[in-house]
């Protein structure tokens, strides 16, 4: 588990531009996914990618490479359009890409020359609708072709502010402060071995990548994963694919609450957000994620996030009104305290308003909520992830594996705003 700084929550999105109304957003490849920067491009693969710099033919001086069949590049943003950059190397490649887990686009790379091609628009997207949106890249070819990403260029609508709302850990949703649970590595109880990782593949049709390149599934209607943490707020992030079982959801002996992890008919995404929980009592809960669907459909993890009660703000004070304290006064000495009575409380709630504000207050009621999914459209079946061989599985069904995506907790990229 790994507790994220809230003061550098959103510093990969502050732009060191002035944002306009419109313009495009430059996200270098060197703005990895970091405790610092949560919102950061996700770089996967059953291999290390090759983070270069110091070169001036690349923008800002890097990029970042793979040689090998799978490795795949996640990122998500808000905005209309987004635009791929890279060096074409001598020779040739091809790739997959995939928009919102719609049916991947085949991209041929190719130079017939001796020397690298840079700073090359391989591929562009434009007139999504306004709002979030992801995009998977794979290398598809399985020749020695080093493909990789220069930067991306965001369309955006609402200056440089393209942190998505609902994809990601770095989802705006999710309050500052919060922890990160991958399904496999940080402590998830599973009732039996059903449950079992899965890694997404590189395909012809949609593709998706897993937080850490994996996620936990079970197809067995019954099993049951629980966490147990001590905060006061979490949320659940899988997939979402037709095949996708309902879950239910509940928190210590509350109320169970059903929620449909298949919202958008054919098309495959992943990391989204779909229940969240917030407004609990500091101390410990413990939440348990059932399987509610039929046989063969999938339930999944991919990863949670909590807020931790030692990041949860001070409960708020309640005033007492003063007007109860004047009771049998002439009436001159009750508008008089009347009048005292409200200048305290306004004073009260002006001074309680200067610090800064947060999504979370435990003195609210608990509140649940179920993000809605986008628009259906039916499109050709993506397949499943396979099932990753070779994992060290326990008897309850819990198991560990190497972390396959890299981050560089030492960066922190400043996206800029182009007119």
């Amino acid at each position: 588990m790994r507790l994220l700084p809230a003061s550098l929550y959103a510093l990969g999105w502050v732009s060191l531009v002035t944002a306009q109304s419109s313009g495009s957003v430059i996200v270098d490849d060197s703005s990895i996914f970091s405790e610092s920067n949560l919102a950061g491009i996700q770089y996967g693969g059953l291999t290390i990618w090759d983070h270069r710099s110091a070169d001036t033919n690349l923008y800002k001086g890097t990029q970042s490479l793979s040689r090998h069949y799978g490795a795949q590049i996640w990122f998500s943003f808000r905005g209309t359009g987004i635009a791929y950059y890279a060096t074409v190397a001598p020779g040739g490649g091809l790739l997959s890409i995939s928009v919102d887990g719609a049916d991947s686009t085949e991209v041929a790379l190719l130079n017939p020359g001796s020397e690298p091609a840079f700073q090359q628009m391989i591929w562009s997207v434009g007139g999504l609708e306004h709002g979030d949106h992801t995009v998977v890249i794979g290398k598809k070819s399985e020749n020695d072709y080093l493909v990789g990403l220069d930067y991306f260029s965001v369309t955006s609508s609402a200056g440089n502010d393209i942190r998505p709302t609902i994809y990601g850990p770095g989802a705006s949703n999710v309050t500052d402060g919060a922890v990160i649970v991958d399904s496999y590595r940080d402590g998830i109880v599973y009732s039996d071995s059903d449950w079992r990782p899965y890694r997404a593949t590189v395909n012809s049709s949609a593709q998706a990548m897993f937080f850490t390149h994996n996620e936990t599934c079970s197809v067995k209607p019954g099993s049951t994963a629980t966490f147990t943490f001590d905060g006061t707020a979490l949320w659940y992030f899988s997939d979402d694919n037709e095949y996708n079982a309902r879950v239910s959801i509940r928190v210590d002996d509350g109320e169970a609450e059903f929620v449909q992890t298949a919202t958008i008919g054919s098309r495959w995404v992943s990391q989204k957000l779909f229940w969240s929980v917030t407004g609990l009592d500091r101390g410990p809960h413990k939440v348990t994620i059932t399987h509610a669907g039929t046989v063969d459909e999938w339930a999944c993890i991919d990863f949670l996030m909590y807020l931790p009660s030692s990041a949860s703000p001070s409960p708020s004070k309640k005033s007492v009104p003063v007007g109860a304290m004047v009771g049998g006064v002439v009436a001159g000495a009750v508008v008089l305290a009347v009048i005292i009575a409200l200048a305290v409380v306004y004073t009260r709630r002006k001074s309680s308003q200067t610090g800064p504000e947060t999504a979370v207050s435990p003195a609210e009621d608990k509140a649940k909520q179920v993000d809605a999914g986008y628009n259906v459209t039916n499109l050709e079946y993506a397949p499943r992830p396979t099932s990753i061989q070779g994992l060290n599985t326990n008897g309850d069904g819990t198991g560990s594996i190497s972390p396959t995506t890299q981050s560089d907790p030492t960066y922190r990229g400043h996206p800029e705003i182009q007119q």
